[in-house]
């Protein structure tokens, strides 16, 4: 189950967010940012934007 910055990182990557935007809305820097996406992919077994969609929906997370 993801967390609510999981849920919010998978809304705004649907919107279309570039991750320095997204890093910036959340008040981190872009690398750790990439961190927690990285980490994001390996929970739902993908390794791309597109991926983590389908992956989410899959599972009913969004």
């Amino acid at each position: 189950m993801p967390t609510d910055e999981g849920r919010n990182l998978l809304a705004l990557f649907a919107a279309g967010v570039k991750d320095d935007a997204i890093a910036r809305q959340f008040g981190i820097s872009t690398r750790t940012l990439r961190r927690r996406i990285k980490d994001l992919y390996a929970e739902l077994g993908t390794t791309n934007r597109f991926g983590a969609g389908v992956a989410a929906a899959r599972r009913h997370w969004a």
